[in-house]
């Protein structure tokens, strides 16, 4: 039987890491995209980060990125920067910057991330902040999205 992704997720997290690669950004409809293989959790458990900037935030310094990690097809953790904002288990509204996970029952937990005092002032920062968060390595190098 499969555990359920948030659980499975939670304990692999601490032993989870991200490969030395350069990030390689590909272009959607409306987003700059990078995404990342994790390892390190159950050999059949697929794990990835993705990272999502929108083109119209290409230069400007309000950060507006979307980013993810998915287990098992499923968004188990993410830092949303440039959402609209997000009701919470209790039906509260939390406005963006904002970040969310699942607790040990599966409940979506959401909370507001204040940028200035976690010292996030850019997608990198943003990326290795969430990175830390989730209990994932990685020390590759930044890369800007193409203009």
């Amino acid at each position: 039987m499969q555990a359920d992704p948030p659980g499975e997720y939670a304990r692999a997290a601490g032993s989870l890491w991200i490969a030395p690669q350069p990030i390689a950004w590909t272009k959607t409809s409306a987003w700059h995209k990078a995404e990342f293989s994790v390892y390190g959790g159950p050999a059949d458990a697929e794990c990835h980060v993705i990272i999502q900037i929108p083109y119209r935030h290409q230069g400007l310094t309000a950060l507006a990125s979307r980013l993810s990690v998915i287990w098992r097809g499923q968004r188990v953790r993410g830092l949303d920067l440039a959402e609209p904002s997000h009701k919470d288990s209790r039906g509260r509204t939390v406005p963006t910057p904002h970040r969310l996970c699942y607790d040990a029952q599966g409940r979506e937990r959401v909370g507001p991330v204040d940028l200035h005092q976690e010292s996030i002032s850019t997608e990198e920062q943003a990326l290795r902040w969430l990175l830390r968060w989730c209990g994932i390595q990685w020390h590759g190098m930044w890369v800007d999205p193409p203009p």
